[in-house]
């Protein structure tokens, strides 16, 4: 709060010189869920049940309009990831999500500070109601994909950086970007000559937005790479050069009230341990599908993740995950961002070469509440 409140000051210092806008957004659910968790060892099968109330997505957003060439905008965020441990039912916290400068010239916009490059993670990115990887046993109505939520858990989905947008191509936009490629920085420089740090890597994208035939046809393509650098010191953890690698296609059709979506992206992380270590490498590939038909006020919608994981390494953690939610949104105030859901989700996880904990985890889930972006 230390920090929104004079941010906000200084923005409504500004609405002489620019048009100011600001909105509010937030959603809120009753869940029960039921996870069911078949072991190697069956005798140790359980299952966890949980109804509660929960809070999720819960931001603020503004946007200045200098010119038609100068635009600012916001985001604040007061939810956060939930606590592993304690499972606590309320999100709120403190956090900047976009913080960025648009500069618009003849040729390109030129975007610096934090934002992100939804691109990256095709059109899931756009329909996520979270920002935040979540598991069934905190039923906080979380759907998404074993690639989006290991690329938040890495990276993060928000990036200090410089992205370079071009629109020279008739409704589409091409991207370049640069940003700092992991959440937390592990390189040291200690008082020893062996140990001189350096952390000189970024990350890199290269995206393409386009929408043709009236909407009909819209083709997301996005390739990012993580570089990871090394640390010169013989006895630290990561002593290997490495570069991850993010790649996703993406396509949306909206026809007459139906909107279908459809995603595959694969996560490739390189083996960045100690030389002569047992390779960290891994692979995640996701395919996420969403379908909606809107009629009046009313939008059924169902929507279709197939998840799967293997790391080069240890097969034993190998798994592929199944999930399939299907439900209702309902707007009572057409032209208004608000409205009422109901959704049954079914996520079923399975490993198959695991030797021990978990073989088949099963989890089910009906979930009512409200949305709103106004």
């Amino acid at each position: 709060m230390k920090i929104l409140i004079p941010t906000l000051l200084l923005l409504s210092s500004t609405v002489m010189a620019a048009d100011l806008k600001f909105n509010a957004e937030g959603r809120f659910d009753y869940a029960n869920s039921t996870v069911k968790h078949e072991q190697v060892t069956t005798t140790n099968n359980y299952e966890e049940k949980r109804g509660e109330f929960t809070s999720n997505a819960l931001r603020l957003n503004a946007v200045a309009t200098f010119s038609e060439n100068l635009l600012f905008r916001m985001r604040y965020r007061f939810s956060t990831a939930q606590e592993a441990v304690t499972k606590n039912r309320d999100l709120s916290f403190q956090n900047v999500d976009f913080f960025y400068v648009d500069h618009k010239t003849e040729f390109l916009t030129a975007r610096l500070g934090k934002s992100n490059q939804a691109d990256s993670l095709g059109r899931e990115f756009y329909v996520a109601g979270t920002d935040y990887p979540t598991t069934f046993t905190t039923s906080y109505t979380s759907s998404n994909s074993a690639v989006y939520n290991a690329v938040k858990a890495d990276a993060d989905l928000y990036h200090v950086g410089a992205t370079l947008m071009f629109n020279q191509i008739p409704n589409s936009t091409l991207s370049i970007a640069a940003f700092n490629p992991q959440k937390t920085t592990t390189y040291t420089d200690g008082a020893a000559a062996t140990n001189d740090a350096k952390n000189s890597k970024f990350g890199l994208g290269f995206y393409y937005n386009g929408s043709f035939m009236e909407k009909m046809l819209q083709p997301t393509l996005g390739y990012t790479t993580f570089s990871i650098a090394p640390e010169t010191d013989t006895t630290a953890a990561n002593t290997t050069e490495g570069t991850h690698k993010l790649m996703s296609v993406g396509i949306r059709s909206e026809i007459v009230g139906m909107v279908v979506d459809l995603d595959w992206k694969q996560y490739k992380k390189a083996n960045v341990a100690v030389v002569n270590a047992t390779s960290n490498a891994d692979k995640t590939t996701s395919i996420w599908a969403n379908v909606a038909y809107t009629w009046d006020n009313l939008t059924p919608f169902v929507n279709y993740i197939n998840d799967k994981y293997t790391k080069s390494a240890d097969a034993t953690v190998a798994y592929k995950r199944n999930a399939i939610s299907a439900g209702l949104m309902i707007k009572p105030i057409k032209d208004l961002n608000f409205r009422y859901h109901l959704t049954y989700t079914n996520d079923v996880k399975k490993l198959d070469a695991a030797t021990s904990g978990d073989k088949k985890v099963t989890a089910n889930q009906i979930a009512a509440g409200i949305k709103f972006d106004i």
